[in-house]
Order: structure tokens, then sequence, then C-alpha cells
């Protein structure tokens, strides 16, 4: 839910704001399959849903839900082949905010493009 209204935001030019402030109450517990990405378990664990292809068929089905699925950066990432990850990877600085975060981002879009397979 938390990257379907960011998307929501963003395909609505509204302004996303990152502060200090907690404007709701996150709860993390034991059975949490996704959550804070501390530790190498969870780097693992997302690794795996990135580089399966998981992670793009999310971002793909959101972008439809929130009407930005004919998108020009969409449909440019959207094709399956190893051109378009290339493609992806290139654009990491707009992709993510932290330089970590971009460089991860730009190593899995290449490693995607090298196996050349994602889920649909």
């Amino acid at each position: 839910h938390d990257w379907f209204v960011y998307a929501f935001a963003r395909a609505h030019g509204w302004q996303w704001l990152i502060d200090e402030h907690a404007g709701m109450l996150y709860r993390q517990h034991a059975s949490n399959l996704v959550g804070v990405n501390v530790g190498t378990q969870a780097f693992q664990y997302r690794a795996r849903q990135v580089l399966g292809g998981w992670a793009l068929g999310q971002s793909r089905m959101i972008a439809g839900l929130v009407g930005l699925g004919n998108d020009h950066f969409v449909r440019k990432w959207s094709q399956d082949d190893r051109a378009s990850m290339l493609w992806l990877g290139m654009q990491a600085w707009q992709c993510r905010r932290r330089w970590r975060d971009k460089i991860v981002f730009f190593l899995s879009c290449i490693a995607l493009a090298a196996v050349g397979r994602r889920q649909r």
C-alpha cells in the first residue's frame, strides 16, 4: 500500500515531502513480509523480489492503477527486454533518493538485463 499511495500522489502532481515527523503509526512485528530493510535476511529477501521480477511487476501494476500505464517513462521500462532494463538502470538518479539506493537500483537493473527474464 505504501507504493500505491506514493504513486497516486505523484500521478496527481501532488507534492511529496519526506520529513522527520511520523504522520501515522507504523507497526513492525515478527511476521512482516516487508518492512524495515535492516540486516542480511532483509537484503536477501528484497534481492530475490527484485531479481525475480516481482518488484517490477508490482510497479507496472500500480502504474496502471493510477492511470500511468501509458506514460512514456513507464512504457520505456515495461518492455520485456534487456535494453529496457539497461535504460532503466541509467535512470537510477531519478528513481531513488539516496546515493546508496541509486547504486543498488542501477546494479539491480544491470543484473536483470544480464538475466534477461522478468515476471510479468
